[in-house]
């Protein structure tokens, strides 16, 4: 879990790499952990790499399907990937499952 706070703090400093870094250590550690796969999912739509981002969306939504923040997230990685209709299916599923998961997506600056 430590890595995955450090990598949290390196996100808001916006060095996405040393994030990412500690984000896949974290998920060494504990493969199981679905927010280590988001959370480095996030990292790469950050540098705009979304499509490195939507295989650690996948993963973190095999481990856990009704992960609204993943799900969320694989939508706006898609839709900026080109793949507007299944990302808005992403989107609208992860709103579903909670309605507040676009306005924590809004704050930390990932719109569709």
């Amino acid at each position: 879990m430590t890595r995955n706070i450090r990598g949290n703090t390196y996100d808001k400093l916006k060095k996405y790499d040393l994030a990412i870094a500690d984000y896949s250590e974290a998920i060494r550690l504990l493969p199981d952990f679905e927010y280590g796969y988001a959370n480095r999912a996030l990292e790469n739509c950050r540098k705009g790499d979304y499509r490195a981002a939507l295989p650690d969306y996948d993963q973190a939504l095999r481990i856990r399907p009704d992960n609204a923040y993943a799900l969320y997230g694989r939508g706006v990685a898609r839709i900026r990937s080109g793949d507007t209709a299944a990302g808005n299916d992403d989107l609208a599923a992860a709103t579903h499952i909670d309605p507040e998961t676009p306005a924590l997506y809004r704050q930390i600056g990932m719109e569709p």
